[in-house]
């Protein structure tokens, strides 16, 4: 976990499940690889709202859901019935300079897999990269990680079906995984795709 989400999980576990701030410590700093996890009674929707408001600060968060037939559908105040697993991101800003991730990448990088198909996940296995279409559009768009041994500056946004036009937009202070991930949720929604195609402009 990255200092921030530490931070805001140990917030929550505090008010939330009442346990003594030592275990929480314990469990936040390692403690969850041995314990396999803590038990709060809260739910999901209050769960989601507690997290992002602690994670957001002055940033503008987007919230999705992504149901078993694949299909990914955007969730404000309640989780529809029947969700199978939900994501809460960060709206890609222009940044700078590359952090260093290790393990966070790592965790990151299995929440992604989680919301791509196996073709999607395949070819970033593969070529660390891989093509999500945008919902408003229907344009086609190359995803591209950071630790891409080809990525340069402002090529993890590509518009394959706009001559290739690039797209310069990122979040370095997540994961790389994160950042697609973050990316391509924006683009199974028309307002989450016009933003990043605007977000260019600013």
């Amino acid at each position: 976990m990255t200092t921030a989400e530490q931070d805001a999980l140990k917030a929550i576990l505090l008010r939330e499940s009442r346990m003594p701030e030592k275990l929480v410590d314990e469990f936040i700093g390692g403690g969850y690889r041995r314990a396999g996890g803590i038990e709060v009674d809260l739910p999901l929707a209050k769960m989601q709202k507690l997290l992002a408001k602690k994670l957001s600060k002055d940033r503008a968060v987007l919230s999705a859901v992504l149901f078993q037939n694949g299909t990914m559908s955007e969730v404000k105040d309640v989780v529809p019935e029947g969700a199978k697993k939900g994501v809460t991101v960060k709206r890609p800003t222009k940044g700078c300079p590359l952090p260093e991730f290790e393990l966070a990448n790592v965790r990151a990088t299995r929440v992604l897999r989680a919301f791509i198909d196996e073709e999607q996940a395949a070819d970033f296995e593969r070529h660390q990269r891989f093509v999500s279409r945008g919902a408003e559009t229907g344009h086609r768009y190359l995803l591209t990680s950071r630790l891409h041994e080809a990525y340069r500056l402002g090529v993890g946004l590509r518009d394959l079906d706009e001559g290739g036009a690039v797209y310069c937009v990122h979040d370095w202070d997540v994961p790389a995984a994160e950042e697609l991930l973050a990316l391509h949720v924006h683009l199974q929604f028309p307002e989450g795709e016009k933003y990043l195609r605007d977000l260019e402009g600013r």
